[in-house]
């Protein structure tokens, strides 16, 4: 039996337009996720670049996946917090696909072309922060292709003087976007 799918279309993040397919087991938590992103980033420029992502819950593609996964995969940095923590993907070509395994969240994606599909099981750990961790990257990667500079930015209040302090983005670029 297939599982059904609920889909977004045409939704405006950050002036990049992103069509949304998503399992409807999973749909409700990953769609306030989606509006999260849409009421907070506005959009600054028309890229006219559009990004199709499909999430899935399908234990018996995921597991299909991992199975397939070669020995001389190679380990890459996707995600690096504040206090130095980083995440790794395995990365494997299967077939003629590139294809990612977070084995910290259990979650299968590969790309093709700006389509993304996401495989995960109903137990993957994380999954609110799968479409975060995807998007991200993608909105920092299509700014800098078009030739913008990501920064970030804090300011504070001390003896009655402002100060910012401005640094540049975060840590080395996903390789899968």
């Amino acid at each position: 039996m297939k599982k059904s799918n609920c889909v977004l279309n045409n939704v405006n993040i950050s002036g990049i337009v992103f069509n949304f397919e998503i399992t409807d087991s999973i749909f409700l938590q990953q769609q306030q996720i989606i509006k999260n992103y849409v009421g907070t980033l506005q959009p600054s420029l028309d890229s006219g670049i559009e990004y199709n992502i499909s999430f899935e819950i399908d234990s018996k593609k995921l597991t299909d996946f991992k199975k397939r996964f070669t020995k001389d995969k190679k380990k890459i940095l996707i995600y690096q917090d504040r206090f130095g923590n980083r995440e790794y993907v395995d990365a494997s070509l299967i077939g003629n696909e590139m294809v990612y395994y977070n084995f910290v969240d259990d979650i299968v994606f590969f790309k093709e072309n700006n389509s993304f599909t996401i495989v995960a099981n109903q137990y993957s750990k994380n999954l609110n922060k799968v479409l975060f961790r995807l998007i991200r990257p993608i909105i920092i990667k299509t700014y800098e292709s078009i030739g913008g500079i990501i920064i970030h930015a804090s300011a504070f209040e001390r003896k009655g003087k402002a100060f910012c302090y401005v640094a540049i983005v975060g840590p080395e670029r996903p390789h899968y976007c």
